[in-house]
């Protein structure tokens, strides 16, 4: 993406996780990284 990510991109991710919407996500560990891993080898 090619931009530093913001505290924003991650509070986010926080909200979605604390909202009923997530009520069924369990045991998962998410990467906000922008994509940034898929071009690091």
């Amino acid at each position: 993406m090619r931009a530093l990510g913001w505290e924003a991109d991650v509070a986010n991710l926080v909200a979605y996780l604390a909202s009923e919407q997530a009520s069924y996500v369990t045991g998962q560990v998410v990467g906000v990284t922008g994509g940034v891993d898929l071009f690091s080898f």
